[in-house]
């Protein structure tokens, strides 16, 4: 599965979940032809966790380098919940 769309500060984020008992070089195809949605020239960041070896391996095949990490934080709000609309 491929998921296309805005990220942290409205970069474009793609994200891919291959299922850990299919071959190990599928979903090669599927993330070329994502890779050509956005427009050209446009930045892609991969949201990819750093346990997910066959994804890490699809999107470093694909050009990608790692370049850092994101962690996300949400406050604890007064009434126990957690913040929304982040």
């Amino acid at each position: 599965m491929i998921t296309l769309g805005r990220g942290v500060a409205g970069l474009t984020e793609l994200g891919l979940e291959l299922d850990p008992d299919g071959p190990a070089r599928r979903g090669a195809g599927v993330l070329a032809a994502a890779l050509g949605i956005p427009e050209p020239g446009t930045p892609v960041v991969a949201a990819c966790a750093p346990g997910n070896t066959r994804a890490v391996r699809r999107f470093l095949a694909a050009g990608f380098v790692p370049v850092g990490s994101v962690q996300l934080w949400l406050p604890e709000r007064p009434s126990g919940g957690v913040a929304t609309g982040v």
